[in-house]
């Protein structure tokens, strides 16, 4: 009687991989790509231009070496990474299935990775371009070498060498490292292993320590010379955990628990009937439901930790999703009665069908509500604009192909502005002399082009800084700024010019820079400092702007800022 339902259990389960495999490929190709992912990119550019500096957490750049021959265009180096990002992201799912199915069977593994895979936020950014997909890719497989296992050298070793790696890669991969050094010592528990189990525990904690430090010493050998990163660290830990209070993003996961409801039930589920098991259980049982128990504990992160963002979650459930098998195993074995039956089906296919509507909602409307092509579309004009590279304020490293000249303008970043005395922009001008401007951010807006006057409010830049930026930058197309100044000129004034170069004229008239003639649409070098302008009217409006006629496309600007959100 259960064969029929377990076939169409299987059919509409690989139904459901099947349309993920197609919508995380739409997501990864059409979602907007986020300021993260930008300045994960840059580290890729600044690594090629020998100008990195950072040394942790900047691993990844080795392996992304090829990508500016995707394209000149940022946004398609992106989609290209991505698709890396997905095969590790499917690689993961199969590492939660393969353990999920050691501790359940074949149907309720696939539940599992597939219910993972399905989560809104994990949908949206499972596969972006971050430290997240390799990180987790990395702890996951450590977990699938030592989770339901026998201790063996060997594979401990090559978990801690995995889950070093991982560490490298993203220091809060850390969140893990507890989950795997208590599977290494479960078998502690039993006095017929316990030497093998000691040796495992020491070498596979050993591997972790070594592999970190020998790809740390390796990867620093590689970069530019810099300060210490000790004290990133201390910040680093200061910031997201100790400082952080309780349950930072509780907002965050109220979205999710509400969207993916169905998903939180069979996880919560599943916590529930292991911890429940622990205790009656003994032996090779109790050992099961204790490395289930392992598995779930890095959830507890979320009481802690601040950057707990929707892009966390596909960082944080991959080891978690392997309780929803155990949940989804208990359902289908509670079947005693033809009623009983009927409503287990019913509430497996409510299961199934909420997966499948997340996939698609999300896989087809998300791209649509949040598009890259604005992004492309702006990155196309600037390189149009610029051919070689040239220093740029941005919210981000949003031209990751040139040296930024600010910082990193997240919630983290302005924090650290602010507790600097807020005076960044002014000496970036002075000292770097950046004639690109992008507004990605609307601090960045000086004249609200792109953001309406209210966005952003709760942040401000300093008096000094936004009074430089007003000097130095005037609106140029869509959300791009570029040097310049814009002016009512009357009879022998003196104006500032902040960045050196070639500027050109529009006037309805020519004018008198220190002497020389200037007719509009003829360009001048001018160098940073004070020149003596004479109109030949009195007033005359007229706008010096960076470059020999520079660029500006012919085709109306995006409608929308380039950052869309999660």
């Amino acid at each position: 009687m259960l064969k029929p339902e377990i076939g169409n259990e299987r059919r509409l389960l690989i139904l459901v991989g099947v349309v993920a495999a197609v919508m995380l490929l739409r997501i990864a190709v059409a979602f907007n790509i986020n300021w993260d992912e930008f300045n994960y990119l840059a580290q890729v550019h600044a690594y090629l231009g020998g100008t990195l500096e950072q040394r942790l957490q900047t691993i990844h750049v080795h392996a992304f070496t090829w990508l500016p021959l995707v394209s000149a265009n940022e946004v398609d180096q992106i989609v290209v990474a991505r698709l890396v990002m997905l095969l590790l992201h499917g690689l993961t799912a199969f590492f939660v299935y393969r353990i999920a199915a050691r501790a359940t069977d074949q149907p309720s593994a696939l539940f599992a990775a597939l219910a993972y895979l399905s989560l809104s936020y994990v949908i949206r950014g499972g596969a972006s371009f971050r430290y997240d997909p390799i990180a987790i890719t990395l702890t996951v497989a450590s977990f699938d070498l030592v989770a339901f296992r026998d201790s063996d050298l060997r594979r401990a070793v090559a978990g801690g060498a995995l889950i070093g790696t991982a560490l490298l890669v993203t220091i809060k991969a850390a969140i893990f490292l507890p989950s795997f050094l208590f599977l290494l010592a479960l078998p502690l528990f039993s006095k017929r292993t316990t030497g093998p189990a000691a040796g495992s525990l020491v070498a596979g904690a050993l591997a972790a320590v070594a592999t970190f430090l020998i790809l740390f010493t390796l990867h620093d050998l590689s970069l530019a010379p810099a300060g210490s990163t000790s004290a990133v660290v201390s910040a680093g830990f200061n910031k997201t955990l100790w400082n952080a209070g309780f349950f930072p993003r509780f907002s965050v996961f109220l979205t999710t628990l509400k969207i993916d409801c169905g998903i939180w039930f069979f996880l919560v589920a599943g916590i529930a009937l292991t911890l429940m098991k622990i205790s009656p259980s003994r032996g090779k049982e109790r050992r099961k439901w204790l490395t289930l128990a392992a598995l779930a504990a890095p959830l507890g992160s979320l009481l802690v930790y601040r950057n707990a963002f929707p892009y966390f979650y596909g960082f944080l459930l991959a080891p978690p999703a392997v309780l929803i098998a155990v949940a989804w195993q208990a359902l289908g074995s509670s079947i005693l009665t033809e009623r009983s039956s009927t409503a287990v089906s019913a509430i497996k296919l409510l299961a199934i069908l909420q997966m499948l509507f997340n996939l698609i909602f999300q896989g087809v409307l998300a791209p649509q509500a949040k598009p890259l092509a604005q992004q492309r579309q702006v990155l196309q004009a600037v390189h149009r604009m610029f051919a070689k590279p040239v220093p740029h304020f941005s919210r981000t490293a949003f031209v990751a192909s040139f040296p930024t000249a600010g910082f990193f303008m997240s919630t983290w970043g302005m924090d650290n502005y602010r507790d600097a005395g807020g005076h960044l922009f002014a000496g970036a001008i002075s000292e770097l002399a950046p004639p690109l401007l992008i507004a990605d951010h609307p601090l960045l807006d000086l004249d609200h082009q792109v953001y309406p006057r209210r966005a952003g409010q709760g942040q401000k830049l300093s008096e000094e800084d936004r009074a430089a930026l007003q000097a130095t930058y005037i609106h140029h197309w869509g959300p791009i700024y570029v040097a310049g100044l814009s002016t009512r000129l009357r009879e022998n004034e003196r104006v500032e010019i902040m960045i050196g170069g070639r500027y050109t004229l529009e006037a309805t008239g020519p004018i008198m820079i220190d002497g020389c003639r200037l007719v509009p649409g003829e360009s001048t070098l001018l160098s940073r400092g004070q020149h003596k302008l004479t109109a030949s009217q009195d007033p005359a409006d007229i706008t010096l702007r960076w470059g020999d006629n520079l660029y500006r496309p012919d085709d109306p600007p995006p409608d929308r800022p380039l950052f869309l959100g999660f």
